[in-house]
């Protein structure tokens, strides 16, 4: 069995022991399946998740359409009912990235075949992000996301989406500048397997610091640890 196909089966458990009600839950487009939607919203849940062609009909569905309003009317004014826009600029590690982000709010012209097969399908997002780079190279992706959400508009649904890369990005960051994870030799599996969990495990126990202790960098903390035993075993111990 595939890593992914584990991860589509974990999640329903997963979502099966948290309470959910009242929240907005954010996964990635492995996330897109029709059992995920429907569990969030048999436990009073709303979902915002990643549409890409791993679910092909659902995709050239939505990015169809965004095509065609976008030619047919000037999305960066829209503010209606059906349609709403917002812009957000950002300047960080060096790069300034601006994201725009759009969301349809009805969906009566969706394919009822394709609509119903999602629980609770209410809106659908498109946020396009251009980022220059300190080369002055400037990358661009457009990505696209369903929701069960009925009346947030694109302001509240770039919150959403933000916050859950906020979280991939920052940790993905700090595992490859911190903990050297994207240089790390080791072939064998479970190894892999085994370091990326050690890492994961340094990470969350880092991250559990009081916030007064979170104001010097990570780096610092570590080697603090290197030398201060008493220190290392508060961090080890005092939160298990």
């Amino acid at each position: 069995m595939s890593e992914k196909s584990n991860e589509i089966t974990a999640i329903p458990e997963l979502l099966e022991l948290l309470d959910i009600e009242g929240s907005v839950v954010t996964i990635d487009a492995i996330g897109s399946q029709t059992a995920i939607a429907k569990k969030i919203v048999d436990k009073r849940g709303d979902y915002a998740l990643g549409v890409k062609e791993n679910q092909k009909a659902l995709y050239d569905e939505i990015s169809s359409q965004f095509e065609y309003a976008s030619k047919q009317l000037n999305l960066t004014e829209v503010s209606s009912g059906q349609w709403s826009y917002a812009k957000d600029v950002e300047k960080s590690h060096g790069r300034l990235s601006t994201r725009q982000t759009v969301v349809c709010h009805n969906l009566d012209w969706m394919d009822t075949s394709i609509r119903e097969r999602w629980e609770n399908l209410n809106s659908i997002i498109m946020v396009q992000r251009d980022v220059i780079g300190k080369d002055n190279q400037t990358h661009s992706e457009t990505s696209y996301y369903m929701s069960s959400l009925r009346n947030q508009g694109a302001r509240a649904m770039q919150h959403f989406i933000r916050d859950h890369w906020r979280i991939e990005n920052n940790s993905h960051w700090i595992l490859d500048t911190v903990f050297k994870e994207d240089a790390n030799q080791t072939k064998e599996k479970n190894s892999v397997k085994n370091y990326a969990t050690m890492r994961r495990m340094a990470l969350n126990l880092w991250n559990l610091e009081p916030e007064g202790e979170k104001k010097k960098s990570l780096p610092k903390r570590q080697l603090r640890a290197l030398k201060d035993t008493d220190y290392l075993e508060s961090i080890l111990f005092s939160r298990m």
